[in-house]
């Protein structure tokens, strides 16, 4: 019969340590899924916006009657293109510092949470 190894405290700190690794490696990964079906849900939405506006502004310069009325259409739909780039860049930062805090989060809940309960 052969003899088992007892494991050393070496070996396990290095086994437990590799699991918590894992498990935060998972956590962020996880994270970062997530954070990239918000974000093409929210590009795909906001192109769709963007496809029907163009559609009604182009629908809105053929039926202009005077050249002031072409350019009063564009000068709509670029008041309102910056409006809607400025709006969605600013949803697109939430997603992205949303998805890092979630991140984070697993990395200090499984580092930080150890030098605490040493305390």
């Amino acid at each position: 019969m052969a003899s088992r190894r007892q494991k050393t405290h070496a070996g396990e700190s290095l086994l437990r340590l590799n699991q918590e690794a894992f498990e935060v490696g998972a956590e962020m990964q996880m994270a970062m899924l997530e954070a990239s079906t918000r974000w093409a849900a929210e590009v795909t939405s906001f192109m769709a916006k963007r496809a029907q506006a163009t559609a009604r502004d182009v629908a809105r310069m053929a039926t202009a009657t005077t050249p002031r009325e072409v350019v009063g259409v564009q000068f709509d739909r670029m008041n309102a293109m910056v409006r809607d780039y400025t709006q969605e860049t600013g949803r697109l930062l939430e997603i992205a510092s949303h998805s890092a805090h979630e991140g984070a989060a697993g990395v200090r809940s499984a580092w930080f949470h150890d030098e605490q309960m040493r305390q």
